[in-house]
């Protein structure tokens, strides 16, 4: 991706961060892009800014890169915690490579790779038998926090946790690192998401509970 990116140059997608985001003002963190929440871009971009200028694009990549990496890594761990044979898991490791080297190369997508390894980790601890810990707890509400401000399809893994908790019957033992991040959303939808494009005033805190299920499904069909 970074060889071929070689003679790319910014598109439509990467100048909104360039040019209308700031790392210290905080509404460039809450502003929507497109309609996605994308909190992990603005100090992507701005860092990459201040320090490598705009003359070669591809540094751009290095962030999605890295991430890549990562996310090939935690699923190796985690087939291999879960008794995979090494060949299995070498297997899902180079399948997301190459898919992953095949989807594009937009620097923007950071996010997508925040939610793939959210995803893994809540399905990880959701799956225990035991009751969760105070450290599954916490793991959880912060996966799912950092997905649902790193991409809208964060919001679908919320939505899908929300449904798994209450079908599997397991409603009190894991509300807690699930329905405050479902609060956050809403509240970030309300006062931010792209059918306001306004501030959160006080008069819309008492109806954040009530939209909060509209929220999740209309980030569904979005």
């Amino acid at each position: 991706v970074f060889w071929v990116s070689r003679r790319l140059w910014f598109i439509d997608d990467d100048w909104d961060f360039l040019t209308q985001r700031t790392a210290g003002d905080p509404s460039s963190y809450l502003r929507p892009h497109s309609g996605h929440w994308t909190v992990p871009v603005v100090p992507q971009f701005r860092l990459l800014y201040r320090t490598v200028g705009m003359d070669y694009f591809p540094w751009y990549h290095l962030p999605r890169l890295l991430a890549a990496g990562l996310l090939a890594l935690l699923v190796w761990r985690t087939f291999d915690r879960r008794g995979a044979a090494p060949v299995v898991a070498t297997a899902a490791v180079a399948t997301l490579v190459v898919l992953d080297a095949a989807a594009g190369h937009r620097a923007v997508s950071i996010g997508n790779y925040i939610v793939m390894a959210a995803l893994i980790m809540v399905a990880e601890h959701l799956g225990e038998d035991r009751a969760p810990t105070a450290r599954s707890q916490v793991v959880v509400a912060a996966a799912l926090l950092a997905a649902v401000m790193a991409f809208s399809t964060g919001a679908i893994l919320l939505a899908a946790s929300l449904i798994v908790i209450l079908g599997s019957g397991r409603w009190r033992l894991w509300w807690r690192p699930v329905v405050p991040v479902a609060l956050v959303y809403a509240a970030w939808s309300v006062g931010y998401g792209p059918e306001r494009g306004a501030g959160l005033s006080v008069d819309d805190l008492p109806g954040v509970p009530v939209q909060m299920v509209d929220v999740l499904a209309r980030s569904q069909s979005s």
